[in-house]
């Protein structure tokens, strides 16, 4: 039967989005919640502030969005779905089928799609669709797109086609695409792959982006400012009057909260706690704040026996008591309250909104003597050293456990990396000892589960962010299991149970769920996504 849309699970993050300091609350937000130490003070922003209440405020026809990441790259397949640059790339590309702002399935450059059988698929492509270059939305770039993902094992999101073993076109406006088992999150998978034209390579893509998304590049400045405008022959409506937007990255949060104040930035992504302090007490910005689908965690080195950044030989993070102990050994309340970004404690590698999360995994509590204790019977009690490789967006959160592991005789040093530099390395399977982050961008955990968790595997692109080198046949048979699964309960009792595994043997170590929060200035309209994209479509003028 033929769809033009059809109902998807809504996976809307707890609370969903919610007015932070404004008359609306989420019910049962804790009040008071202490802040942390500040990164720049109020009292030095006054004189910005003055000068922004000092500006006109005739609503602007451009609209200017700083964020804390770079974006190194405008190929869309060079980085993972819920990566720093995807975040913005869906104002540029678009896939088949994509999310609506609560995570169900809607139709985007496949304007209806059948399923003639559990594993074969057919999408009808939208008329009218464009690319920025002015070529016409064909069959073959689609097939173009899938394959060069198919067939370049180095591009990280290859793992959301990981069980595609066909595809081609049908007509110049139908493509089939195959797979090699059914799989109940198939379409959730392929809102993750932009279309990209035909012939486009690494090379092409780097530094000039051809999509077919609302806005197009304008101008770039890798890692500083990203230029769009709106791309005029865009098959859909963009409502609104947004013409252009810049997109000011890697800004800190002193830099995001001085540009609003002064009036040069209209939204921002900021989730240091001192926005409260700065930009709280003005009635001309509205805090939004949102739970989001990332997890901050730590995972070690588990293939090789000496690992580069280490004092101790064997490598100890190969024993699961050490993992273990590290795990006990992190007072998460304590990290919580004490970074500048918001966040929740994790139990797990998977925040509650997405199927597969385990409400019988509880908190481990932090427990520094049990923490010791295992260390002395793995055989390392006297301590060792270790570096710990953290991107420099969560530097703080590296610092709160470098006090924690030292407290157990684990002596840390913390270097913290530019985005480039830590994928570069995480890429050369270079670490012993890292923090990151991790969203599951389909709201479900086989996003977890098939790139981190499964061994690597070229021919059918599993283990793409395995960067641990982790190997278990038996988990990788039932993560493979699981997606073959028809019914949705049995599938979801399926993750729940392999995320328990994980926990049990400490893969991870789980440290906190992430939130977003953001800064509006009160002449636009936007709310944020389950997602964290920033969409200049949804942006509107008051």
């Amino acid at each position: 039967m033929r769809t033009g849309q059809v109902p998807g699970r809504s996976v809307t993050p707890t609370g969903a989005w919610r007015v932070a300091l404004g008359t609306e609350r989420r019910a049962g937000a804790r009040a008071g919640a202490p802040r942390g130490r500040s990164p720049v003070s109020a009292a030095a922003l006054l004189p910005l502030a003055f000068q922004m209440a000092c500006t006109t405020s005739r609503p602007p026809e451009s609209v200017r969005i700083a964020v804390p990441f770079e974006v190194t790259t405008l190929d869309p397949h060079a980085e993972d779905k819920l990566s720093n640059s995807a975040v913005v790339f869906n104002n540029i590309y678009e896939p088949l089928v994509s999310f609506d702002a609560e995570m169900k399935i809607r139709p985007a450059l496949a304007e209806s799609w059948e399923n003639p059988e559990a594993t074969a698929w057919t999408f009808h492509l939208r008329r009218g669709a464009v690319f920025h270059s002015g070529h016409q939305l064909t069959a073959a770039d689609v097939v173009h797109s899938f394959r060069r993902l198919l067939d370049s094992p180095t591009l990280q999101i290859r793992g959301y086609v990981a069980t595609v073993v066909e595809v081609r076109a049908l007509s110049e406006h139908d493509v089939l695409i195959k797979t090699r088992v059914q799989s109940p999150v198939f379409l959730s998978k392929l809102a993750q792959v932009m279309i990209v034209r035909e012939g486009s390579t690494v090379d092409s893509l780097r530094g000039a982006a051809d999509g077919t998304g609302p806005y197009a590049v304008s101008g770039w400045t890798p890692g500083q400012l990203l230029r769009l405008r709106k791309h005029d022959r865009y098959w859909g409506a963009v409502d609104g009057a947004i013409g252009e937007a810049e997109f000011v990255l890697a800004q800190t949060p002193a830099e995001a909260i001085s540009g609003l104040l002064g009036g040069r930035d209209h939204v921002i992504r900021c989730d240091s706690k001192e926005i409260e302090r700065t930009v709280g007490s003005s009635e001309r910005y509205e805090i939004l704040r949102r739970d989001n689908l990332y997890v901050k965690y730590l995972a070690f080195d588990l293939a090789r026996g000496i690992t580069p950044y280490c004092s101790r030989a064997p490598n100890p993070f190969l024993d699961r008591r050490v993992r273990e102990a590290v795990d006990l050994a992190i007072n998460r309340p304590r990290l919580v309250r004490e970074i500048q970004s918001y966040g929740v404690p994790a139990t797990q590698p998977v925040p509650r909104p997405v199927l597969g999360f385990n409400p019988a995994i509880l908190d481990r509590g932090y427990h520094p003597d049990e923490a010791r204790a295992l260390l002395e019977s793995a055989g390392v009690g006297s301590g060792f050293k270790v570096t710990l490789h953290a991107r420099k967006i969560v530097a703080d959160a590296a610092k709160a456990v470098q006090e924690d592991l030292a407290r157990v005789g684990i002596e840390v040093e913390v270097v913290t990396l530019a985005d480039l530099d830590f994928f570069d390395l995480m890429n050369r399977r270079g670490a012993t000892f890292w923090l990151n982050r991790f969203g599951c961008a389909t709201g479900d955990a086989s996003d977890f589960l098939d790139s981190f968790v499964h061994s690597p595997a070229a021919t059918h692109g599993f283990g793409t962010l395995n960067y641990a080198g982790f190997s278990d046949a038996a988990l990788d048979r039932a993560i493979e299991d699981s997606a073959m699964t028809d019914s949705a309960e049995t599938r979801r009792d399926l993750l729940q149970d392999l995320l328990g595994r994980i926990m049990e043997e400490r893969i991870v170590v789980p440290l906190y769920d992430d939130q977003d929060v953001y800064a509006v200035d009160r002449r636009f309209t936007w709310r944020p996504r389950a997602d964290s994209g920033i969409r200049i479509a949804d942006i509107g003028l008051r």
